[in-house]
């Protein structure tokens, strides 16, 4: 196998609200992933105070995230939770010059791969039904006592197949 003709270099960045980006970086990004938007116990998505970075003209994309699964859990709980927050980032992914959304909730046991699977499948659905991206932050795997991945609440294989961009493990 060889190649031809030149790729160019397709810049990602990380960013936190009012975090300054060196001058000479703007210039190069292609995407920002900004983080400041949380996940409420309740389901609800909470914003940051602060002010979006100077991106350039890359795409800005807000990272919500959870630490804990308890606000995870509660709102994959029920069918009319999950469809709330789907509308929920769905709005947030179509704000202003938002070019999607992406979810980084951590810490699901085993247990939620099927229902936090089903939700990421009802969000893709609906984000690329705007044309907007959805990123998916998954943790990357724990190694087990015999070497192999445990994936936790995570079904790498289903969202993977969901044309979703992925990443593991971004901090």
């Amino acid at each position: 196998l060889f190649q031809s003709t030149s790729v160019a270099p397709y810049v990602a960045a990380q960013i936190a609200p009012g975090q300054t980006m060196p001058a000479d970086a703007v210039s190069l990004l292609n995407e920002a992933y900004v983080y400041g938007w949380t996940l409420a116990d309740d389901g609800s998505i909470m914003a940051e105070a602060g002010t979006l970075p100077a991106t350039g003209n890359a795409k800005i994309i807000p990272v919500v995230r959870s630490v804990s699964a308890e606000p995870v859990r509660a709102f994959l709980a029920s069918d009319d939770a999950i469809k709330a927050h789907v509308t929920a980032l769905s709005e947030l992914a179509a704000r202003g010059s938002f070019a999607g959304v992406a979810i980084d909730y951590r810490g699901l046991p085993t247990d939620y791969r099927g229902d936090f699977t089903r939700f990421v499948q009802q969000l893709a659905q609906s984000v690329h039904a705007q044309n907007k991206l959805l990123a998916v932050v998954l943790p990357a795997p724990a190694i087990d006592a015999n070497g192999a991945p445990d994936m936790a609440g995570y079904d790498w294989v289903a969202i993977g197949a969901m044309q979703t961009l992925k990443s593991a493990g971004l901090e």
